[in-house]
């Protein structure tokens, strides 16, 4: 969600449209499912019944994590030789909006890719969980 938000703001700031009706529900919208995506994965945290941390899953987070930060340096320097080939240049003018929208994209960026890798790690012992027992 926080990518979806910054980028639509940075789209919008981009194609000149801020101030008008149409971004301002898409603004509304997703801040609102914001609001309620936080109180989801808050309430078993500081509920009345807190979930325990599991072992594995906390094993295969770490996984995750460090395949996330491996693949977003590796698509980096990517990204970089490719633009430098390329001999691509871009203009941007950065103020308090630009950066905090672009560190919120990378943020959710970040989060998204460590949830994917970390449901394919927990798939993967699942799968072989399942073998075991057959």
């Amino acid at each position: 969600m926080l990518m979806l938000s910054h980028g639509s703001n940075l789209v919008m700031d981009f194609m000149g449209i801020r101030g008008q009706n149409i971004p301002l529900v898409i603004s509304a919208v997703l801040c609102l499912f914001m609001v309620i995506a936080m109180f989801r994965w808050l309430s078993p945290k500081f509920g009345s019944h807190p979930i325990k941390e599991d072992e594995l899953a906390k094993e295969s987070m770490n996984k995750a994590e460090g395949y996330t930060c491996a693949v977003l340096v590796i698509l980096g320097l990517v990204g970089v030789s490719v633009l430098s080939i390329l001999d691509f240049s871009i203009m941007v003018e950065l103020d308090a909006s630009n950066i905090g929208s672009a560190f919120f994209m990378l943020l959710g960026l970040f989060l998204a890719m460590r949830s994917g890798f970390f449901l394919l790690i927990e798939r993967k012992y699942s799968i072989s969980d399942e073998d075991e027992e057959e």
